[in-house]
């Protein structure tokens, strides 16, 4: 059930994959069990929150620190979707409980997009919203650094495009030159980071004309 969850995620399928999410933790909670049966409350907490459910968001990813869970990765995961949830609730517990600025570092050391594009959104707006523009830069830039590919952090580019100073503009425009010219998640990139640009720019009719 989490396997098919994370399938119906990365497909957009995220109502379906909450459902599945939760099916599982409710399975996972039946002691008559003899085996163990895998539950992850933070990709749980990551479905619920692109739905705009945020209180289920919070619950589940305070569950997902309750677990105690050692996995770099898993910690990495779980400090960027909290921090950016404990931002969009203004819940100061779970932000507190979420920051840990070496996650950053996990991240850019992995090669998994996911993990560095929910880190540089989560920090970047972090230390903006605590005065710490120099390392809000400091961490796009590195984001856009580490990027090599169409499947690598969506988030990066919405950033360089909404926040970013004009080398960070360039350096994602010359990133998106490289990607393949069919590669439809490319493409996806492309219209958005023309969106981003334009809705940047006050230009609302262009980026509505960009997607």
């Amino acid at each position: 059930l989490m396997y098919c969850a994370y399938a119906l995620q990365a497909n957009g399928q995220l109502q379906n994959a909450l459902a599945m999410h939760l099916e599982s933790a409710a399975i996972a909670q039946d002691e008559s069990l003899t085996w163990e049966v895998p539950f992850n409350p933070t990709r749980a907490a990551a479905c619920a929150f692109a739905l705009g459910r945020l209180a289920p968001a919070c619950e589940l990813l305070k569950t997902a620190f309750a677990s105690k869970a050692r996995h770099r990765w898993m910690h990495v995961e779980r400090s960027a979707l909290g921090v950016v949830i404990a931002l969009a609730t203004g819940d100061a517990a779970l932000l507190a409980q979420a920051l840990d600025e070496r996650a950053i570092d996990y991240a850019f050391a992995s090669a998994d997009a996911y993990t560095i594009g929910r880190s540089v959104e989560a920090y970047e707006k972090y230390y903006r919203s605590v005065g710490r523009d120099e390392d809000a830069a400091r961490v796009l830039r590195t984001g856009l650094e580490r990027m090599s590919s169409p499947d690598n952090g969506w988030c990066v580019l919405q950033t360089a495009a909404e926040r970013g100073d004009s080398s960070d503009v360039a350096r994602a425009e010359q990133l998106l030159a490289l990607f393949p010219k069919r590669h439809a998640l490319a493409h996806a990139h492309r219209a958005f980071f023309a969106a981003c640009s334009a809705r940047r720019a006050g230009d609302l009719s262009r980026a509505e004309q960009a997607f």
